[in-house]
């Protein structure tokens, strides 16, 4: 692919990591790497995940230490549709730890999570973040 007004080509490239998980789901870690410093520059991470038939609830959580590292995630069904997304980002600016995607009786199948980095804290070129997927939690 060749950007007007650059004589380099990029090619893009998608990776997807898969996440085992048991009957009642689990948990995964990742790292993620924030952008190059320019606006515009959005890395995307994405998280495959199998829902198994007969699932009431599916509730999605994704943990980092710094709330000023500002993520967007987005819950995927098989078909392809987003059915939740969720920000860490307040209104005030002010970030949260924590992102939460919720979706009642889901359809069985390979789902993603889409999880985009929107910025960076300028504490670190990295973070660790932790997730847990849950089937059937709701009360």
């Amino acid at each position: 692919m060749r950007f007007p007004g650059s004589a380099l080509s990029d090619i893009p490239v998608g990776v997807r990591i898969a996440v085992p998980l048991g009957p009642k789901g689990g948990s995964f870690v990742g790292t993620l790497t924030g952008g190059n410093g320019r606006p515009g520059a959005v890395p995307t991470q994405i998280y495959a995940f199998t829902v198994p038939s007969g699932v009431n609830d599916l509730a999605l959580t994704l943990t980092v230490p710094d709330s000023g590292y500002g993520l967007t995630g987005f819950l995927v069904d098989p078909n392809g549709s987003v059915l939740d997304s969720a920000s860490n980002t307040a209104n005030l600016g002010e970030g949260e730890t924590a992102l939460e995607l919720l979706r009642a009786s889901p359809q069985a199948g390979a789902w993603k999570l889409l999880l985009q980095e929107n910025q960076a804290s300028g504490n670190e070129t990295s973070i660790q973040f932790s997730a847990s997927i849950a089937f059937d939690a709701a009360r």
